[in-house]
């Protein structure tokens, strides 16, 4: 099976693409209910059997609302996970987190 490589600049702006997509005109209401600077770790965990795919859009969803969150990643793209499993770790300021995550989770659906 061959492997395509995606540019990181087409990451980006595809990234870009969906984050004004979502965001415009009104940006993320849900993210205004959080008022304070706290940093939080969130587990994404996979919610059923999958493949995996997408990492790297989803990482660049966080970087791109805030280059300070950080993004790891503990599957790869193409593994097969057990639902519960681990796919990444991703610590930050929770009101960013909050902004990016559902850009980030599409592309990971």
């Amino acid at each position: 099976m061959s492997k395509i490589k995606l540019s990181k600049e087409f990451i980006r702006s595809t990234v870009k693409l969906a984050l004004n997509e979502d965001l415009y005109p009104s940006g993320d209401i849900t993210s205004g209910l959080i008022k304070n600077n706290k940093i939080i770790t969130v587990k994404l965990l996979s919610n059923q059997n999958a493949v995996i795919g997408g990492l790297l859009f989803a990482k660049q969803a966080f970087a791109l609302i805030d280059n300070k969150i950080k993004f790891r990643i503990k599957k790869k793209d193409g593994s097969k996970v057990k639902k519960g499993s681990l796919i990444a770790l991703i610590k930050g300021n929770a009101k960013n987190i909050l902004i990016a995550e559902r850009v980030a989770l599409n592309f990971l659906s």
